[in-house]
């Protein structure tokens, strides 16, 4: 008896395990906020035992018709649009979880109210969309698949028997989202109870897609011997790697430039302007510009880093003076620190702003002059409106 007592005991504890690790929906509640909220509840009828393959109208005889059984929620997120295709496109920043609920609205086995119309136990479903071999749907089955950067299709993750365990009227957690496409699809069959053994049955489905995309425009240049991050203007004698922080979707380009001898001196050369791959090492002397977009929000961003020892482009780099500039302060007795800041800058040069926008003296006085008739025109008002009832006093004794 105790062997046959600690063997059930062991058997129940392989079953509980095993029970823990089988998928399941996070039955979390949440109250939505519309503002950052997108709903898909659109259902087709999808025929019946075709692999919910048709597309067609839900029309007047249909038992479907004239009330909805949920609504799908996508939460969380900062910003959309959409695309060409007329598609969702999700702007998640820092910290946004991108979050997918479903709302039930109808008791599963009373539909519209009616004792006769509920959802039936699919024990024979298939997806033909998704290649779902045929197998026990029960009361609905819940399908997401993700498609990544590289266009590949992950394998769907399947929620079967879905619709029996969600609360209706709530809105129930499903999964939260990183960026990627995804398809999402709820297969579900309605029994409409007949006279005898007379009963119909009707397969619907509510589909629908989405993408999430993250919102920034950042790329991170990493110093390939420190692997310190290389802020814009940066200057380094090891080279560059780019880090774009997971972010699948921007578009990365990079220009090199280099100083070649000329009749005048030295010049700028371009030698390469291309789109930059994740991983490459930029190690060759040059000053390399990056510039970033994110088609998705429209913003750009460009970073400039200069890789090598010389004097001149480090400090044209980090200070934004134009490489003739920096060798007329040079010969002017400017002098140039290691990372390329320059010390003694003569006085022809020094007002320009931190970042090298030239202020003209002219537009200095403009602006100082105008500065000073806003302050005084206010003062010859007032002065003109005390002799004006000065006048007018006097006009009354006289």
């Amino acid at each position: 008896m105790k062997r046959n007592g600690k063997k059930f005991i062991i058997v129940i504890l392989f079953i509980s395990m095993f029970i823990c690790y089988i998928p399941k929906i996070n039955a979390e509640e949440i109250n939505l906020n519309d503002d950052n909220t997108i709903y898909f509840e659109d259902v087709v009828n999808a025929g019946h035992d075709t692999g919910y393959s048709k597309e067609n109208d839900i029309k007047k005889d249909d038992p479907h018709y004239g009330w909805t059984l949920g609504k799908f929620a996508v939460s969380g997120f900062s910003g959309k649009s959409k695309d060409e295709n007329g598609n969702w496109v999700l702007l998640k920043n820092v910290g946004d979880k991108v979050t997918l609920y479903f709302n039930l609205l109808q008791d599963i086995n009373k539909l519209n109210g009616n004792k006769n119309l509920k959802i039936s136990n699919d024990k024979n479903g298939y997806d033909n969309e998704f290649k779902i071999k045929q197998t026990n749907f029960k009361k609905g089955a819940l399908i997401i698949r993700k498609i990544d950067a590289s266009n590949n299709k992950n394998e769907p993750q399947i929620y079967v028997d879905y619709l029996n365990g969600v609360k209706k009227g709530a809105n129930t957690k499903i999964e939260v989202f990183e960026e990627g496409d995804y398809e999402v699809a709820l297969d579900y069959e309605i029994v409409e109870d007949g006279l005898l053994f007379f009963d119909s049955y009707h397969d619907y489905r509510i589909r629908f897609t989405f993408s999430v995309r993250n919102g920034n425009c950042m790329v991170f240049p990493i110093d390939v011997k420190t692997h310190s991050e290389l802020v814009n203007t940066s200057v380094t004698e090891n080279g560059f790697y780019l880090d774009l922080a997971n972010s699948k979707y921007l578009s990365v380009n990079i220009k090199k430039e280099v100083l070649k001898e000329g009749g005048n001196g030295l010049l700028e050369d371009v030698r390469f302007n291309r789109p930059a791959k994740v991983g490459d090492e930029y190690t060759e002397e040059g000053i390399y510009t990056i510039t970033v977009k994110n088609e998705y929000t429209k913003e750009q961003t460009i970073k400039k880093i200069y890789v090598g020892k010389d004097s001149i482009l480090k400090a044209h780099v980090q200070t934004g003076y134009s490489i003739s500039d920096v060798k007329n302060m040079v010969k002017l007795g400017a002098t140039i620190d290691e990372n390329g800041n320059i010390d003694n800058i003569p006085k022809d040069y020094q007002l320009e702003s931190e970042n090298s926008n030239f202020v003209s003296r002219s537009e200095l006085n403009k602006k100082s002059i105008s500065s000073y008739v806003y302050f005084f025109i206010p003062i010859v008002l007032i002065i003109f409106l005390i002799i004006f009832k000065m006048l007018e006093k006097k006009k009354e004794k006289n």
